[in-house]
């Protein structure tokens, strides 16, 4: 550690840190609107030694630190709090005649050559308030996840079996039982609607359908709500007649911690409805600290490959799921990265619905992926029956960024193919945090489904790991699949 005695932000305490080839102003600083006391940290530009950063081998966690304290700043990396502007706009929205970055809370540049045109911003779509199981007020859900560097959030609490009993003689009762009411609801409207600043910030109502057996699923910006009625696994049934409804208006939902809590019946085996294929736009890879990609059933499958297989196209998220007071601050938990041409909820709806999005547990972090020029959570399409024994590759193309304090850090790229339980994996690259974009070729079969995985080969690998999974890092994002086929047409 090196002290100094003037920095970039002169009015704040701060602290001169080397990390691992990079050095970086860490301090406090106090926002002006809350009170609230935040850590800072920005990379200066300076270049103390040659060696490349990286995260620390862990044998718990590929973000925490290692004993020395440049560990604990290199882990989180750039600004873990920062208050809005202060590190770039505003606004996601590209100046007239600009050229240069456009940055958000973390440093990190929104833009990737990969998708021209578009801008990453960062998403917690699962958060909850004491109006169901959590424990903070829900006015001030919002303004804490902005001031914690979030672009757009969604307060689901949850809708259960106790939410039909509301609040009989202005008793909360459904509350009491963690499931929200008629009168919640309407609360929440209103809180998401005071929140929502277009071209700022996008605040969004939601609910998280609860059934003890079949699972949760997260419903955005629905019109009404609903919740189970039995504890039967007809409701999953039920719940998806629902979502058909004017009721639900064009609401986008998501599978949640699917082989986790309260997943038992795991959807009722993930089944199908077509008609709904496009609106089912989610799958949770990261909830809370947790990576359900091993999360197999009793059979030894794993969600991931149950959901693609009977048929359902969602894109990849990360979420807090948080039920704490301080949303959006805690560290290594899971966000979501989405590509949008606008910040509104409308913007946010089309960049869902596209697949454009990639599940993180790193604040901060950039992923761009395109497979013969096709953006992640795109269709590539089969080959033409005169190709059918032909050998094909692709091109891969992978832009990848943790924010200045992790610039070189190595990373290993990954692709999950499909299997009947978990899916296979392969290494093809290393790249580098914040170089330019990589390029590899690789064989693309008719497999239904292709995704990319990021991991940092250092770090110990998640508990349970097995095979070439044992030996390949820990993950730290996935991006959308690729997928051959529509959801329309995969179930047939």
């Amino acid at each position: 550690m090196n002290a100094a005695v003037t920095s970039p932000m002169p009015n704040m305490a701060r602290t001169r840190w080397v990390c691992q080839g990079r050095t970086a102003w860490v301090g406090t600083v106090t926002a002006a609107d809350s009170g609230r006391r935040l850590l800072v940290a920005v990379d200066d530009g300076e270049t103390a030694d040659t060696a490349p950063p990286r995260l620390p081998a862990s044998p718990t966690d590929p973000l925490s630190g290692a004993g020395d304290p440049n560990d604990s700043v290199r882990s989180r990396r750039r600004a873990e709090v920062v208050t809005r502007g202060m590190l770039g706009p505003d606004s996601v929205s590209t100046r007239p005649g600009q050229t240069g970055p456009v940055r958000d809370a973390y440093g990190t540049d929104r833009r990737s050559p990969l998708l021209p045109g578009l801008r990453c911003v960062h998403a917690d779509l699962h958060n909850h308030t004491r109006l169901s199981d959590g424990q903070g007020d829900p006015r001030r859900l919002f303004g804490s996840l902005r001031e914690a560097g979030l672009d757009v959030a969604a307060v689901t609490d949850h809708a259960n079996l106790a939410s039909q009993l509301g609040r009989p003689g202005g008793v909360p009762l459904a509350s009491a039982l963690h499931g929200i009411s008629p009168a919640d609801w309407q609360l929440l409207r209103e809180i998401a609607d005071a929140g929502d600043e277009h071209g700022r910030f996008v605040a969004i109502r939601g609910f998280e359908w609860s059934h003890p057996l079949l699972g949760h699923v997260n419903v955005w910006d629905s019109p009404g709500f609903t919740h189970p009625r039995w504890p039967g696994a007809g409701d999953m049934r039920r719940f998806w007649d629902w979502v058909a409804t004017p009721e639900a208006g064009g609401a986008l939902a998501s599978f949640n911690h699917p082989g986790g809590r309260g997943t038992v019946l795991r959807f009722a085996g993930f089944t199908f409805r077509e008609e709904l294929g496009r609106r089912l736009i989610g799958l949770e890879m990261f909830n809370k600290s947790d990576d359900y990609l091993l999360a197999v059933d009793a059979k030894g499958v794993s969600p991931l490959v149950q959901c693609l297989a009977a048929g359902w196209r969602p894109g990849l998220l990360g979420v807090t799921d948080e039920h704490g007071s301080d949303w959006g601050h805690p560290d290594r938990k899971g966000r979501t990265g989405l590509y949008v041409d606008e910040l509104s909820r409308a913007g946010v709806a089309t960049a869902l619905q596209a697949r454009r999005c990639f599940a993180s547990r790193v604040k901060g972090m950039r992923l761009a992926a395109t497979l013969g020029g096709v953006p992640m959570g795109g269709e590539l399409g089969r080959r033409r029956p005169d190709e059918a024994h032909q050998r094909r590759s692709l091109s891969l193309a992978v832009d990848l960024d943790l924010g200045p304090l992790a610039r070189g850090m190595e990373l290993s790229v990954q692709l999950l193919r499909p299997s009947s339980t978990v899916p296979s994996v392969e290494e093809v690259a290393r790249v580098r945090s914040g170089a330019a974009p990589s390029t590899v070729e690789v064989p693309v079969h008719d497999e239904p489904w292709l995704v990319l995985r990021i991991c940092d080969p250092v770090a110990s690998p998640e508990p349970g790991s097995t095979g070439a999974y044992a030996h390949l890092g820990r993950s730290i994002a996935y991006a959308s699949p690729w997928y051959l086929e529509p959801a329309t047409r995969a179930a047939a």
